[in-house]
């Protein structure tokens, strides 16, 4: 969002948004598995067998991706053949509703479907565009609502409990971010001026998370409140200052027009 409301284009981008895409996918595929591990070591859940568990998180990963490849294909099919566009945009909204109820009975992750979807349709059609225009013009009231549902479950009354774990997650995770960035800057040779920047402009936070955060505080119903409240109280920490610092590194990287770059910052 920010990238596109700045305009701004160049190496940086090119690697920022395909990196935030698979940082995503990557937390997803690890959350399955860590709940896996989580529900043995708690004793929460009707199965105790490791192997058991993670042959389910496999399924839940590969069976997800592979729902929304199909989907994506016949999500690609529609695109070439319906001309109106209000049809285009509720039989594609329809379509990913049916993939996320689909994962429902079929114990797959339906953000991880849904991703799939979209990557498999960008992946494939040359007119993406004209489908992304339509789903855009739908999702800002499903913003709106997402946010509303994700700020009721944060319990103020529980920071206190949750103080430094908190502080450690947020601390924890930048450093991740930093380092991360470092090593695979090394690894691939990435120019500095690329790598000096794609490491802060990863700070900000904000759907994925929530919404992991609200599955796993229905996984573990115990630990609901204190999981809630660590993820979404340290999404409004990144979202107070994630935005201003992506949109620094962009214009310090010299990847926004120049009247943006004009505006102090």
């Amino acid at each position: 969002l920010i990238v596109r409301q700045y305009k701004a284009k160049g190496p940086l981008v090119r690697l920022l948004l395909p990196t935030v895409a698979l940082d995503n996918a990557l937390g997803i595929i690890v959350f399955g598995v860590a709940v896996a591990i989580a529900g043995i070591l708690t004793g929460i859940g009707s199965n105790s067998d490791l192997t058991q568990n993670i042959l389910f998180s496999l399924w839940e990963i590969l069976g997800s991706i592979i729902i929304g490849f199909i989907i994506g294909i016949i999500l690609t099919w529609i695109n070439k053949k319906i001309k109106s566009e209000k049809d285009l945009l509720v039989l594609s909204v329809g379509l990913v509703l049916f993939g996320a109820g689909l994962s429902v009975p079929l114990n797959l992750s339906p953000l991880l479907l849904c991703m799939s979807i979209g990557s498999t349709f960008a992946s494939i059609t040359p007119q993406r565009d004209r489908m992304l225009f339509q789903i855009e013009n739908f999702t800002p009231p499903i913003y709106i609502a997402f946010y509303t549902l994700a700020g009721i479950n944060l319990h103020f009354s529980v920071i206190g409990q949750v103080g430094l774990l908190g502080l450690a997650y947020i601390l924890f995770r930048v450093a991740g971010k930093i380092g991360g960035v470092w090593i695979g800057a090394r690894l691939s040779h990435t120019p500095r001026q690329v790598s000096k920047y794609l490491k802060y402009a990863l700070v900000p936070q904000a759907g994925i998370a929530i919404g992991l955060a609200m599955m796993a505080s229905m996984t573990f119903p115990e630990f609901g409140a204190e999981i809630r409240t660590i993820i979404l109280g340290a999404t409004v920490i990144y979202e107070l200052v994630g935005p201003f610092i992506t949109k620094t590194c962009l214009i310090k990287a010299g990847e926004t027009p120049c009247e943006i770059k004009e505006t102090p910052v």
